[in-house]
């Protein structure tokens, strides 16, 4: 075998092992992100939307802390919007303490749904954002102050 041959067979076996690693790594750190059954925000824990209804897919889900206030976005794939979206409003604001901060009536879902209640630590609120698509929604979840902002 000749050497620019080897040092070839090297590179491309280097490349393969990095990639390998690198898919390991990422399942790891992130899990089967379409498994999650609650959603965490500090000391906070909501049932997943997957944990209310059945499996969805999940497209993405980010994590952000700005000014003090966490944010959680998981975007969802569904030919089922409003039933899901029903299902988890009746679920958020029956069983885990929820409030509407608006009067919605759930034939007529609007594209935009918020809901909140006080956080399990002193003097800070969760906000809950339910946005809906066509064959999708996305589900915003902040935790931060009781100010204005939030």
């Amino acid at each position: 075998m000749s050497k620019s041959l080897k040092i070839t067979f090297l590179i491309i076996v280097l490349l393969l092992s990095v990639a390998i690693i690198g898919i390991g790594i990422t399942y790891i750190v992130s899990g089967d992100i379409s498994d999650v059954e609650e959603y965490k925000v500090g000391n906070d824990t909501i049932k997943s939307i997957k944990s209310v209804i059945e499996r969805r897919e999940i497209t993405s889900m980010t994590s952000d802390n700005k000014n003090n206030i966490t944010t959680r976005i998981m975007e969802y794939k569904s030919v089922n919007v409003k039933e899901d979206l029903t299902k988890y409003i009746e679920y958020l604001t029956n069983e885990a303490g929820f409030i509407l901060t608006k009067d919605v009536n759930l034939e007529n879902l609007p594209s935009k749904i918020e809901l909140s209640k006080d956080s399990e630590d002193e003097g800070k609120i969760i906000m809950v954002e339910l946005e809906s698509e066509d064959f999708g929604y996305k589900i915003m979840i902040q935790k931060g102050e009781k100010t204005a902002e939030l």
